[in-house]
């Protein structure tokens, strides 16, 4: 019995199968809001992706913000099993682009935090962004961040995932040239 548990794990690791996680692996969901927002999540089975997927419903009022955390990931998400992740959000209409900012936060044990800014259109979209674990240590929590960019109040809803990827050098070095800078990569903020 013993062989066969060597010669799983062996063959395992030697042919390049890594252990994928996405965000329902995360052992806590949750909403926040600042201000009066309101929304709830549910899993469901999206037929495009052909996988379980968040849905967000959520009612922001002028003024506030709101989103999705997650945390208490498996041991196995680390630098060493991934390097990059992979946003995908679908919006459904058109309205929702001009109303909605959309921000991923991948957040470390202290107030390290990378800021991934989420440019949506109408339809389903695909974010892949290099992890930088470098600056945020290890992962605590991941948070979908909704913050409305219109002076009233809106509401409706979205799906999203996240699965956190190996991927080979090639693919690492192609997210290194592609990637856009923003505001929203400083270090640091103020007024």
């Amino acid at each position: 019995m013993r062989f066969f548990i060597v010669l799983a794990f062996v063959l395992f690791f030697s042919t390049g199968l890594s252990l994928s996680h996405t965000i329902l692996d995360a052992g806590g969901m949750g909403i926040f809001n600042i201000g009066p927002a309101e929304g709830f999540t549910r899993q469901r089975y999206d037929e495009t992706l052909e996988k379980d997927v968040v849905e967000l419903e959520y009612s922001i009022p002028e003024g506030s913000v709101m989103g999705v955390w997650t945390n208490n990931y498996p041991q196995t998400l680390d630098s060493l099993r991934s390097n990059a992740i992979r946003t995908k959000v679908k919006v459904p209409y058109e309205s929702q682009v001009h109303e909605l900012g959309l921000r991923l936060e991948l957040k470390g044990p202290g107030e390290e935090m990378q800021v991934i800014p989420l440019r949506i259109q109408k339809g389903w979209n695909t974010f892949e962004t290099l992890i930088e674990w470098d600056y945020i240590g290890e992962l605590k929590e991941v948070v979908l961040v909704v913050d409305p960019l219109i002076d009233e109040k809106t509401s409706g809803s979205i799906l999203f995932t996240a699965e956190f990827l190996d991927i080979d050098e090639a693919e690492f070095e192609k997210l290194k040239d592609d990637r856009d800078y923003t505001i929203l990569d400083a270090g640091g903020m103020g007024i």
